[in-house]
Order: structure tokens, then C-alpha cells, then sequence
């Protein structure tokens, strides 16, 4: 206890109060009083005697009326158990009969209204509730469902062992409470029962808390409204105020049924909307526990009296039943995996409707001789019976077939028509564009048809000789390779396309046994490998067992057979495209630099073309004209050196950048006077800038500003700034 949290601690005092009430409970039904002789109601709604249900020595008679106990009018039996729970067992009180046209009164000691083994059951079951409750929070104390479900079984259990009951003992005060306590906790079951829907296994709605709140407070004021009605009715007796208690109590009936069949619905929403199958697992422990207990008393108690007939099973062996709604419970939120419940769900569920299809033919039958023969007798009960018999003998079978489908179908998805199932995945893997896609339309086809517990679809990749993962669920494979390729040479020496676990295969089917490989049998069942057009091995399709537990079909094989040739198909078509993708991005790359070397070499030619001719000019004319001027003659030399440096850059530019594509150039980190380089940047670009007619003009804020740095990589960096300049300016010529 001292590792839990501090409000699962608080949280667990309330299992002291639950406790405290459901034993004063019990004590209190011990003592439940009941008259000597049953009752029920005549044509008239009157409430008559029984035959044969009083002791001789009361001087009673078949279908004397009852009209008062103990000076109150009585007009329901739930009126004699309101008034006789304020008596102990064997108390004397004075009854009223009509009898004719006489009024009898006498005096009858009331005997216990419940047997030992009714108290022995709901000990047991109330006190397993209890447990469980307990159980479900300490193992986990930090879970929102666990702690829902620890209140909504806590409160269960007090409805099981504090039921109406002695209201005077140990004293009235007591009494009263436990009475209360009762009406409140019973009314709380299916709002709580609400709330565990929306949060488990996950929450579902993310503003359900609303809706809980809402329901909570009304809820509230029910019982509160409740309560106040009883105990207006009690003290004292007041025949009216309990009337209009019952009532309410009656009518607060309908909306428990609402807001449990709301929560019923929901639980299988989450169910069939799940993505999740741990979480189904978790959801088909639920639903296995209510269609066992609360469904069961639905069909075999409720709706039985509910159309006048008595109740199929005693409520004794009811309420044992019940017992199974918790352990069902704690299961799916503690330990969802400790049994198959796929198993124990199908078969549960198959076996639980034939139940009541059998108890339903019975009841057609008793209906079908009451309304041919008339009254029921000893020999036309016979009757009922051989039509029950009969009806059971021509529809069993079927319906036994005709459930199981409904139950595979709706929770296991493994009936299926072959052919079109067949038709339906070619059309699908043939309009897959990917290995992704391939393997999701794959996966959820098998998942939905199969319903295996395990699968993994794996591609031959030949270029590289080594195996790739499409997908996996619950398949683990160290050294995949490894074992992929042996399976690959089994197949070239087996001849044989697909590899079974003996006892997970039809027999007839021809396969090659998996069993000599453990590594594969512990995981899969099938083995499934997928050929390429060209005949050699593209992949390999692993299938676990089915959760149902049964052996793969020769449907399911053929199934197998048809989705690993059109999986073969897809893989080699992929391949062709990857080919194609692959050679038309290297053709684009190699056209992309045709062209940039095209270009390349276009603009250097038109670039050295210019300073070569205006050197190869100037040469020319200070070699041809003999009577040059020494200013021209300088002003000729000048632009041959300036075409020569303008050449040399060109040439440098080209060079420096081969380098940077290579990722080889180089630089020589040292001192360097920022205005120096400036300067001499400005006289190399003189000529070009001279003879575009561009403005310089310098400032200098720092005669010696030192910084560290590559010389030469510095002034390429300030001549391709200046190179830019001339070359995009159009109309100002300035460069300051």
C-alpha cells in the first residue's frame, strides 16, 4: 500500500464504507420478513392467496383477497414488502381477507423471505464484486478506467448485498441508511457504467467529460429525489408518499436502461471503430461479460416476467451467473492476455445463442399449444415439448452454422466468398503504385479475411542480393537474410511454392513442411513465396496462425496462391519503374550537364574572345604603325595589360570554381591590411572601370585595419563585386 498513490489510498477508504454497508446488508435480508403464503393477482389486479402455498393449521382459503396488513391497505406486493420490512422474522401481525363477502382478519408469524442459499449466493457474488474492485485499483493505481471501474463494482456490490431488506435492524436509523445508501449507489451503476465506455480501452470523445458531468449531476438529483420519497414514506408509513416513491423508482428504471443500453452500444462502437487489435482483445473481454451477465438476465429474467410469464433461471443461479461479469472485466484491463479469448469469445458466443434459441423454440412451442389446445395440461406439456424437440432437431445444425458466420463475419472476418474475394485483391494490388500501398492493401485484405495473429511480406532485392522488409505485425526475424535465403534454396530444391505447419493446414493440400525449421514454425504457419515473370524468387509471404484457432482451408490457400502471383506481378513491375526512374534521372543529370558545359563553354569562348582581340588589335597596331606617339603608345600598352589582367581573371574565376565543385580549394589564413588589398583591388579593375566611364570613389575610416584572412581568396571575392558592378549597372556609373 505505501507505494500507491495518495489518491488510490483515499480512493480505497471508500472500500471501507462499501464494505461496512454491504455487511450491514446482509444481516439486514437475514432478517427480511415474509408472510406464511404467497401472493399474486387475479384477473381483476386483485392481490389473492395462492393455492397450496400456506401451512394448513392458517385458516386461509384458495383466492381469498388480501386488503390490508398490519392496518395498511395493500394493493401490490411490492406494498406488502414495503410494510412487512419493517418486521422482524417471526413477528405476529394481523392480516385482512376477503373472502366472498366477508371480511376475515387473523394473525400469521412472518417466516424469513430469503433461504440460506440465496444468502450464501449473494455473499459470494456481492463479495467477489468487492474484491475485484480492489483488486483492479492496487494493480493499476494510476489508470482512469481502473479507477471507474473500482467505483462502478463497489457500488454493484452494495446493490447485490443491500437490497430492500429490514429496515429496523440493528435500529431504524441504520436501517434507513443502508435503505438509502442502496437507492443511491444502485442509481449511480449506469452512469458510471456511461463513463467507463468512453475511456475504455481508450478515450474515445475528447469533451466526454461534459456529457459525464451532466449525467452525474441529474443522476444526483434522481436519488436525492429518491431518497427523500422513501423516507417520507417510512416515517411514518405513508401508503401515498411510497406509492409516488415507487413511481419514480420505477420510472428512474427506463432511464437506468437508457444509459445502460447507450453504454452497451458505445463499448461495441469502440470496438468495430478500433484500428487497435490489443484494444479489441481488451473490448471482446467486456463484451463477453455482458452478453454472460447482464444480457443473460435480460433474455432469461427480465423479459420473461416482463411479458407475464415467469423467470426462466431462479435468481439464485442468475446472480451465480453474474459472477462472471467482473472476472471478465479485470481480465481485459489487468491481464487481457492471459487466455485466447478469440477462442473462448466464439465459442461462448455460438453456444450462448443456441441457449436461447433452444429456450426460445421451447417458449413457441408452449405458446403454440396455449393457443390451439387452451388451457396448458400434463399432456398437452408434451406436446410443447415434442415441437420444442422437433424444432430444435431441423434448425440446430443450421443455426449453429448461421451463428458461427454471423460471429466470424462481425468479430473475426474470416468467412468469405473466395472467388470475388480473389477478384477483389487483384483489382486492388493491380492499381497500387507503390511497395508501401502494396503492403498496407496486402496486410488489411488478409487481416480482414484470415484474421492471422501474425504476418510479414519480404522483397528479393537481386541487385543487391539481400531482403527487404515491406511490412511486419508481430514477426520478429533476426537474421533475416539468413533465413530468408534458405527458404529461397528450399524452394529450388523442393519444387514446392508454399511451406505449412502440419497441423495448421487442411490435409489434402500439397506443401512442404515447416516443422524441420524452428525458427519459422515459432513465428508463422505459412510460407507463401512470390515469383517474379522471369521464374526466380521475388519475395516471401509469412502467415501466422488464425485467432480462431482454426486450420487454414483450401480456400485460404488459394486464396494465398492468387495474392502471391499478383504480389509477384506488382514487385516486378515496381522494378521495371524503380529501372526507369533510375536511368531517366541519370539521362536528365547527364543532359543537365551537356548543357551547363555547353553553356559553360559558350560563355567562356565569347568571354576570352574579347580581350584576346582588343590584345591581338593593339599588338597589331603598335607592330604596323611606325609614327606612334609615345602618349598613344602608352595608352595602347595599358590596354594590353589591362586585357591581360581581365584575361587572367577569366581564367582564374574558372579554375577557382572547378575547384570548389571538386570541394579542393585551399586557403592561406594570415594577416591582412583590408585597405591595402582595397587599393590594390582598385588598381587592377582601373582599366575596366576606366573604360566604362564609372565613378570611384574611396572611404576609408581605418588607415590600418587588420584582419585574418586569404589575400588572394579576399580580392577575387572584391574584383567579382566590382566585375558585377560594371557588368549590371546601366545608367549611374558609380562605385563607392
Amino acid at each position: 500500500m505505501g507505494n500507491l498513490p495518495a489518491w488510490t489510498r483515499k480512493n480505497l477508504v471508500f472500500s471501507l464504507i462499501a464494505l461496512f454497508i454491504c455487511l450491514l446488508g446482509i444481516y439486514q435480508l437475514i432478517h427480511k420478513a415474509d408472510l406464511p403464503f404467497d401472493t399474486d393477482y387475479d384477473h381483476s389486479g386483485n392481490l389473492i392467496v395462492l393455492p397450496n402455498s400456506y401451512t394448513g393449521g392458517l385458516p386461509l382459503a384458495e383466492n381469498d383477497i388480501l386488503k390490508n396488513v398490519e392496518g395498511n391497505p395493500v394493493n401490490s406486493v411490492e406494498e406488502v414488502e414495503f410494510i412487512l420490512d419493517i418486521f422482524d422474522v417471526e413477528s405476529e401481525i394481523e392480516i385482512e381477507v376477503i373472502r366472498g363477502d366477508l371480511e376475515l382478519k387473523m394473525h400469521v408469524t412472518t417466516v424469513p423471505y430469503n433461504s440460506l442459499f440465496y444468502l450464501l449466493v449473494i455473499s459470494i457474488v456481492g463479495g467477489l464484486f468487492f474484491l475485484v474492485a480492489v483488486f483492479v485499483l492496487v494493480k493499476r493505481p494510476h489508470s482512469e478506467i481502473s479507477a471507474v471501474l473500482y467505483y462502478a463494482f463497489l457500488c454493484v456490490s452494495i446493490q447485490i448485498c443491500a437490497t430492500f431488506a429490514n429496515l429496523t435492524l440493528p435500529n431504524n436509523f441504520l436501517g434507513i441508511f443502508n435503505r438509502s445508501a442502496y437507492i443511491i449507489f444502485t442509481g449511480f451503476i449506469p452512469v458510471i457504467f456511461v463513463h467507463f465506455s468512453f475511456v475504455f480501452p481508450g478515450i474515445k470523445w475528447t469533451r466526454y467529460r461534459t456529457l459525464v458531468i451532466a449525467l452525474y449531476t441529474f443522476t444526483f438529483f434522481l436519488v436525492g429525489s429518491l431518497v427523500f420519497l422513501f423516507n417520507l414514506s417510512v416515517n411514518p408509513i405513508n401508503r401515498e408518499t411510497f406509492t409516488r416513491f415507487l413511481y419514480l423508482y420505477n420510472v428512474s428504471r427506463f432511464f437506468y436502461a437508457v444509459l445502460i443500453s447507450f453504454a452497451v452500444v458505445n463499448i461495441l462502437h469502440s470496438y468495430f471503430s478500433s484500428k487497435s487489435e490489443p484494444e479489441r482483445r481488451k473490448v471482446r473481454w467486456v463484451v463477453l461479460g455482458l452478453v454472460i451477465g447482464p444480457l443473460n438476465f435480460v433474455l432469461t429474467w427480465q423479459f420473461p416476467l416482463s411479458l407475464g410469464y415467469v423467470n426462466l433461471i431462479p435468481e439464485e443461479y442468475m446472480l451465480l451467473i453474474m459472477a462472471v461479469v467482473p472476472i471478465m472485466f479485470a481480465i481485459s484491463i489487468v491481464k487481457y492476455h492471459i487466455f485466447d479469448i478469440d477462442i473462448i469469445f466464439k465459442r461462448s458466443t455460438v453456444y450462448i445463442s443456441l441457449f436461447f434459441l433452444i429456450a426460445v423454440s421451447y417458449a413457441i412451442g408452449i405458446a403454440l399449444t396455449t393457443l390451439f389446445v387452451g388451457e396448458m395440461t400434463l399432456q398437452s406439456s408434451y406436446l410443447a415439448v415434442i415441437m420444442a424437440a422437433v424444432a430444435v432437431v431441423f434448425f440446430l445444425e443450421p443455426a449453429k452454422r448461421s451463428i458461427q458466420n454471423f460471429v466470424d463475419r462481425k468479430f473475426f472476418k474470416t468467412a468469405y466468398n473466395s472467388r470475388i474475394a480473389q477478384l477483389n485483391i487483384a483489382g486492388s494490388i493491380n492499381k497500387c503504385n507503390s511497395r508501401e500501398e502494396l503492403g498496407k492493401i496486402v496486410y488489411d485484405y488478409l487481416q480482414g479475411l484470415l484474421h492471422p495473429v501474425s504476418m510479414g511480406m519480404y522483397e528479393h532485392i537481386l541487385s543487391r542480393e539481400n531482403w527487404e522488409t515491406i511490412f511486419e505485425n508481430n514477426i520478429e526475424l533476426k537474421n533475416k537474410n539468413e533465413i530468408l535465403d534458405a527458404l529461397s534454396d528450399k524452394v529450388k530444391s523442393e519444387k514446392n511454392t508454399l511451406f505449412a505447419s502440419r497441423d495448421k493446414i487442411e490435409p489434402g493440400i500439397d506443401y512442404t513442411s515447416l516443422n524441420s525449421d524452428q525458427i519459422l514454425t515459432n513465428c508463422c504457419s505459412l510460407a507463401c513465396v512470390v515469383f517474379n515473370p522471369e521464374m526466380s524468387v521475388g519475395g516471401i509471404l509469412l502467415i501466422g496462425r488464425k485467432k480462431s484457432e482454426d486450420i487454414y482451408t483450401k480456400e485460404d490457400i488459394d486464396l494465398l496462391k492468387s495474392i502471391s502471383t499478383h504480389i509477384g506481378i506488382a514487385l516486378d513491375r515496381y522494378r521495371v519503374i524503380d529501372d526507369l526512374i533510375a536511368k531517366n534521372i541519370e539521362f536528365k543529370h547527364l543532359e543537365k550537364l551537356d548543357r551547363m558545359k555547353s553553356l559553360f563553354v559558350s560563355g567562356v569562348s565569347h568571354d576570352l574572345k574579347t580581350p584576346i582581340s582588343s590584345i591581338r588589335m593593339f599588338a597589331e597596331i603598335m607592330e604596323n604603325e611606325k609614327n606612334i606617339s609615345d602618349k598613344d603608345r602608352g595608352e595602347y600598352l595599358e590596354i594590353i595589360q589591362g586585357e591581360s589582367d581581365r584575361l587572367t581573371r577569366m581564367i582564374s574565376n574558372v579554375l577557382d570554381f572547378a575547384l570548389i565543385e571538386r570541394k579542393e580549394s585551399n586557403y592561406n589564413l594570415g594577416p591582412v591590411n583590408v585597405v591595402e588589398l582595397v587599393d590594390k583591388t582598385l588598381k587592377v579593375m582601373k582599366y575596366p572601370l576606366s573604360q566604362q566611364e564609372f565613378k570611384v570613389k574611396k572611404s576609408v575610416d581605418l588607415e590600418d585595419e587588420i584582419v585574418i584572412g586569404d589575400a588572394d581568396a579576399i580580392q577575387q571575392m572584391l574584383i567579382n563585386l566590382i566585375t558585377n558592378a560594371i557588368k549590371f549597372s546601366q545608367k549611374e556609373k558609380y562605385l563607392g
